[in-house]
């Protein structure tokens, strides 16, 4: 039997509309899941929902530019995969619904350290375009820190580099390629 992150991969790189070598493809998704990681050691948040945040937090976008209300349209399809590719509590549930709805909204608060992580860990791939990102627009006091914020520049530099994605994703890359 499949483990739930396994299907989850496999479900998102089906579904993406988009290039998933693009710049808000696989390695974006990857990025986001090793800053949420980092972030989630560092705030105490829940790494299950930073996990299914950063698979399915750009699964909507019709494009790579602006694209207003793709958060909106993922925490809705992932309602529809509740209990099918992932198995979450009600609060976690309700924290990953909050992210993925909030995630493309500057000017989104919310009290859950975990929806807030997951906010962070999507800003913080910003180098990946050559931006900075700003630490009075992020949402935690360790996702503010020029050290993390220097971490996540860094990052953007390794982009694509093997070994670099999560190892329950980089076992769906490795069957995809018949490795």
């Amino acid at each position: 039997m499949m483990d739930t992150r396994t299907t989850a991969l496999e479900f998102a790189l089906d579904h993406f509309a988009l290039d998933p070598e693009g710049p808000h493809g696989l390695h974006h998704w990857s990025q986001v899941c090793d800053i949420g990681y980092r972030l989630a050691d560092l705030e105490g948040a829940d790494k299950a929902v930073v996990e299914m945040f950063a698979l399915f937090h750009d699964l909507c976008r019709v494009g790579d530019g602006v694209d207003r209300g793709h958060g909106r349209r993922a925490a809705e399809l992932v309602r529809h995969c509740r209990n099918i590719l992932f198995d979450l509590d009600d609060r976690q549930f309700g924290s990953l619904w909050a992210a993925l709805a909030g995630h493309d909204c500057r000017e989104a608060e919310h009290d859950d350290i975990t929806v807030r992580v997951c906010w962070d860990a999507e800003q913080l791939t910003l180098p990946r375009f050559g931006i900075t990102p700003l630490p009075r627009l992020l949402h935690t006091e360790s996702g503010r820190s020029p050290e993390v914020i220097a971490w996540a520049v860094e990052l953007a530099e390794i982009r694509g580099e093997p070994g670099k994605t999560p190892a329950a994703w980089t076992r769906v890359q490795s069957m995809e390629s018949g490795a």
